[in-house]
């Protein structure tokens, strides 16, 4: 279902291979059953990675996730932003 979204190698491969994988396709259709445009998927599944990414650096697991780590990402991607630069 990335693939409707997403062409470019590197990114399907990490997508691929990321912790949220299990979970793009799913968000994939969800976000489409519901007429988000193709921007806005792409976009949720980069915020989707993304957070995947994070968790990893953070040594978290999905089943892992707590709302004092959401603060903690939410607080990382504040700063990030911040600084004019985005992590991932």
């Amino acid at each position: 279902m990335i693939e409707t979204y997403f062409t470019a190698p590197h990114v399907l491969d990490r997508m691929r291979s990321g912790l949220m994988a299990p979970y793009l396709g799913a968000l994939a259709a969800e976000l489409q059953s519901q007429d988000y445009s193709r921007k806005s998927i792409r976009r949720q599944l980069c915020n989707a990675d993304s957070f995947g990414c994070w968790l990893a650096e953070q040594n978290l697991t999905a089943a892992e996730i707590t709302d004092d780590s959401l603060w903690c990402y939410i607080g990382d991607l504040h700063r990030s932003a911040r600084a004019g630069y985005r992590t991932h």
